[in-house]
């Protein structure tokens, strides 16, 4: 049982994470030009990457690294209990 929930959950989370995505690339040119207009002088940066990922995509950067951490966490889980379960 606890293996389909966190099988159901991380898919979840991956699916959010693709629709967070696929909203950001559906402005794809207009974004390009905004930011390389006034990036730097919005966010007081000198790396205009750096200025992408803390100020503009930071919500997506850090639900991208939760999913990661979350889906090593189930492996790391799932490989030490595996004995215990005979789905």
């Amino acid at each position: 049982m606890r293996r389909k929930f966190l099988a159901a959950f991380v898919a979840f989370a991956a699916m959010v994470t693709l629709i967070i995505n696929q909203e950001t690339l559906r402005y794809g040119k207009e974004v390009f030009e905004y930011l390389i207009n006034f990036g730097a002088a919005e966010t007081s940066s000198d790396n205009l990457v750096t200025s992408v990922y803390l100020y503009y995509r930071y919500y997506d950067t850090l639900f991208e690294a939760l999913l990661l951490i979350i889906s090593v966490i189930a492996i790391i889980y799932l490989s030490i209990h595996k004995e215990h379960y005979h789905d």
